[in-house]
Parts: structure tokens; sequence; C-alpha cells
């Protein structure tokens, strides 16, 4: 469940990104059958070669991407033709890759608490693996589109130690430092220990406390501490410690972490 739960933070959106660049432009070759032929082989290219490059480089690729296709498309009112050739939740889907990212994580957000029940796996893909800024700016748009705070329907929505865990995730207070303090990551790998092997049940708080509050850098290092004091892996402490949604959050963390 780790790994599949990783490929899938990590990659999701630059899968959904190229996949859909490439429909889209597929759908631009079979309107207009122009320089969108020249296009079409570009991105093809781009895809293959995403198979032996980094997420990092291909995130530049998907974003130039977006740029060739959107200003091939400069002549032709691009957005109109998908309209008008695509339907259903395809057509959302092709057209959503067009909207300012936190403004679509903005409309996920709202989709996973709105109707009956919560999808809590998007709530944690989006919450979990944004900065502080980007998370800024999807409360920035949720409020400016529902004019409610995201903070506020998350709490209503969702309970317990992970309603706590997505309360801390959604203000957006994690630090920033770039070098992790040593000293610091040894202490509170500690308490992580204290937290859960070493006790009878978890004590909840303090990994909401660390995983939602220090930067990636100094999580890296904790997490090494981490395994010198228990001798595992902090995902096997979670798996064996938590459970349920709560397990899944945390996991994310640990996993965009590392």
């Amino acid at each position: 469940m780790i790994q599949r739960f990783s490929v899938y933070v990590k990659k999701f959106h630059v899968r959904r990104c190229l996949i859909g660049m490439l429909c889209a432009v597929y759908v631009r070759v079979c309107i207009h059958s122009s320089s969108s032929k020249i296009i079409f082989a570009v991105v093809v290219i781009l895809v293959v070669v995403v198979v032996v490059v980094e997420v990092a480089v291909v995130e530049v690729v998907a974003a130039a991407v977006v740029v060739v296709v959107v200003a091939a498309a400069a002549a032709a009112d691009l957005l109109s033709d998908l309209k008008s050739e695509l339907s259903g939740k395809f057509e959302s889907f092709v057209l959503a890759l067009f909207e300012h990212p936190r403004i679509y994580d903005a409309k996920e957000c709202n989709g996973a608490i709105s109707g009956v029940g919560t999808n809590e796996d998007t709530l944690i893909e989006i919450l979990a693996t944004r900065s502080n800024q980007e998370i800024k700016d999807i409360r920035d748009q949720y409020r400016l589109h529902y004019k409610r705070e995201l903070e506020r329907d998350i709490q209503a929505d969702t309970s317990g130690d992970f309603k706590r865990l997505l309360t801390s995730l959604v203000t957006g207070n994690r630090e920033e430092r770039s070098q992790p303090d040593v000293e610091l990551a040894k202490k509170e790998a500690m308490e992580l220990y204290k937290a859960g092997e070493k006790r009878l049940g978890t004590d909840e708080a303090v990994f909401n406390r660390i995983l939602c509050l220090r930067s990636n850098p100094q999580l890296c290092e904790t997490f090494n501490q981490y395994k010198a004091i228990s001798g595992k892996d902090i995902e096997k402490s979670i798996e064996s410690e938590m459970s349920g949604n709560l397990e899944i959050g945390c996991l994310a963390i640990g996993e965009w972490t590392l």
C-alpha cells in the first residue's frame, strides 16, 4: 500500500498533465490538421522522454508542453474546440488542465467535501504535498469561489485524529528551513519513538505536531535518526501504530518527504 500511494502522490499530477495534454493535442489534430501535427509529434517525443527523466524535470517539460499548445492555439480557440468535441468526465478532465493549478486544487478540495461522504484521498494528496504558499493560494481561491473557509469546511466534514491532521496541514505553517538541525532531529526522533513503538498504544498528537510542522529536510534527518534509534523505517512504524485515514495521511507526508 505504501508503494502504491507513494507513486500516486508523487506522479499523479505529472501523469495527469502529460496524458491530458497529449489527448488535448490529439483532438486538436483531428479538428485542425495544420501545424498541430508538428506539435503532436513534439508531445509524443516528450512523453517518451518522461520514461528516463526525474519527476522534477518532467514537471518543467509538462509546463513547456502547455505553453506550446496554448501558443499554437492562439489563432483558433482551442478551448472552444475542445468543448464542442468532448463531453462528460473526459471533457472536464481535459479542460481542467488549462486551469491554474491552485484553482484546480481548490475545486478538488470542494468536490472532496461536498455532498454525501468525504473523499479523504483527494484531501490528503493535495494538502500533504503542497508548499505553505501553495496552500495559502488554495485557501484564497477556495474563499473566492465558494465564499467559505476551507479549514472550517474540512473541520465540519472530518473527525478525530484525521481531522486534527488535516487542520494542521491546511493552516500551511510548515517550517521552511533548508538545513536540518541534527540535535532537534535526534530529540524529535526519540519523541516519535516514545509516542509509538516504545509504548502501548500511540500518542497521535506527537506524530501530528512533528510531521505537520517540520520542513522536508528536517523530517528527512528526523526519519534517519528514528531508524537509528528504533531499527525501523518511519513508514513501518506508522503502519503498525496507526490505521485508516490517519495512517494514509501520515504515510503520504513521510513518503513525500523522502
